[in-house]
């Protein structure tokens, strides 16, 4: 007992202990390298692994490969040519993701499919808001209800060379994960690329250089690794862990951080993202005209039918929103709180 006791008092003092730490006289800013890429292999050595047909080679090679990897190895086959995309547009036309109809529908008329996220996790999480989402287009679902054969996504990132692609093999019954990044003529500039350069529609043209890095070989521990996020429950392994999955935290209506004219959150993205682009601003692959009609349930439904409904870390949307609705009612159409402030610097102020 009087070990315990001493042992309490020892405890106690422990916790009245002041530690003093001293600061350093600079503060160092961060360091991050100028190209995070450099570590890839060059364009010549990635083409090659991306078009390895494999040992021994697979003879139906790459027509049965997914649909990224098909379109680009194309130079595989006798008399094939490497295409040569030299901005979005081209990339969306060689992939089948181009809009036929502007003016049309979402998923419909030969349109993709696409929903716009005002906020992010992944790669470009820092650059992601309402007003510079991320904008995802994808093969609609079969007349059946269910993915076709090749089924591809492509999510258009603010501010970045690159553009990601998820792309189901027929062959491998596995979905694969790409980075495609190309330059511009600002990026081997003195002052590289500005704000006007990659945060306009600027961002969709003038391309060169096109390079394509896979998720288990290129990119594999790297900082643009797919893996950290679309490996979901399973085990890291590369190429002998679990197969990656397509994610989407809130399949869950009413999907609270999506661009939507259903829910009164998307309502509020929608209204921020006009108020800067304007309504005639085509918004990466997206027309101007369809903005509006992202459509976060159709992305959700198309997961599910592919096998992804069991997601990691559910943002559970409906519960989240209840919550919010409770203790600030006016929003999200009012981001202003109705509190006022305790600090001792301004009593009284009010945001």
């Amino acid at each position: 007992m009087r070990v315990t006791t001493i042992f309490a008092i020892a405890l106690a003092a422990g916790c009245q202990t002041e530690f003093v730490v001293e600061s350093p006289p600079t503060v160092l800013a961060p360091s991050i390298p100028a190209n995070v890429f450099e570590t890839l292999k060059p364009p010549a050595d990635a083409h090659a692994e991306l078009c390895d047909p494999g040992a021994p080679p697979d003879p139906t090679f790459p027509d049965n490969a997914d649909r990224i990897t098909n379109r680009f190895c194309q130079d595989a086959k006798p008399g094939g040519v490497m295409p040569t995309p030299h901005g979005l547009s081209d990339l969306l036309t060689l992939l089948g993701l181009d809009f036929k109809d502007p003016a049309g529908g979402n998923g419909v008329g030969g349109n993709p499919g696409f929903a716009i996220l005002g906020h992010s996790s992944a790669l470009t999480a820092r650059k992601v808001s309402s007003i510079t989402p991320t904008a995802f287009v994808f093969t609609p679902l079969g007349p059946d209800g269910k993915p076709p054969r090749d089924y591809l996504f492509l999510a258009f990132d603010p501010g970045e060379p690159f553009v990601e692609v998820a792309s189901f093999s027929p062959a491998d019954q596995a979905v694969n994960f790409y980075l495609v990044l190309f330059d511009k003529d600002c990026t081997h500039s003195a002052a590289g690329c500005g704000p006007n350069d990659m945060l306009t529609p600027n961002q969709k043209t003038g391309w060169s250089n096109i390079r394509i890095y896979e998720s288990t070989t290129a990119l594999n521990n790297t900082i643009a690794d797919c893996r950290q996020c679309h490996i979901g429950n399973g085990h890291d392994v590369p190429d002998t862990g679990d197969p990656l999955i397509l994610r989407m935290q809130e399949l869950e209506a009413p999907h609270t951080h999506w661009f939507s004219s259903q829910t009164a959150g998307g309502k509020a993205l929608l209204a921020d993202f006009h108020a800067a682009h304007g309504t005639t601003e085509d918004y990466g692959p997206i027309p101007a005209g369809l903005v509006d009609r992202s459509d976060p349930a159709l992305m959700a439904r198309f997961i599910t039918a592919a096998g992804f409904g069991d997601q990691p870390n559910v943002f559970h949307s409906a519960a989240i929103e209840a919550e919010v609705t409770a203790s600030a009612p006016h929003q999200p159409e009012s981001r202003r709180r109705t509190t006022t402030s305790r600090s001792p610097i301004r009593p009284g102020w009010r945001t």
